[in-house]
């Protein structure tokens, strides 16, 4: 699967940082970058659905790099959750920090995705 790469501006046309959704360096692994929001949406989701078709064990969403992420962002990830569990497979986003950390926690999403933290292999 090819990756999704976004360079654009904010509100007041100053250049955001890019962002990436990318197959992960593993199976069941999705790494991120820059800002999710409602235009990373479709990427993200395929993205998260192709990692699942594979059913591993567990699919992880690697949010490291990630500095912000919307309320669309987080039903993408609630509706990707569904899918997981539909095929028994685990849904986790690993290395939320900051304002990404504090949107999964305030939608209550933390509690079912928040993973431990483990490393991409």
């Amino acid at each position: 699967m090819s990756g999704w790469r976004s360079n654009s501006a904010d509100a007041y046309g100053r250049p955001c940082p890019a962002t990436h959704v990318l197959p992960g360096p593993g199976p069941g692994w999705v790494t991120a970058t820059g800002d999710l929001d409602w235009t990373v949406r479709p990427a993200l989701h395929r993205a998260l659905t192709d990692a699942i078709g594979g059913r591993p064990q567990c699919v992880y969403l690697d949010a490291h790099k990630v500095r912000l992420m919307d309320a669309s962002t987080v039903q993408v990830l609630l509706e990707c959750r569904r899918v997981a569990e539909s095929v028994s497979v685990d849904l986790r986003v690993v290395g939320a920090a900051g304002v990404v950390r504090r949107v999964l926690e305030l939608t209550g999403t933390w509690k079912m995705l928040g993973g431990e933290e483990v490393a991409p292999p």
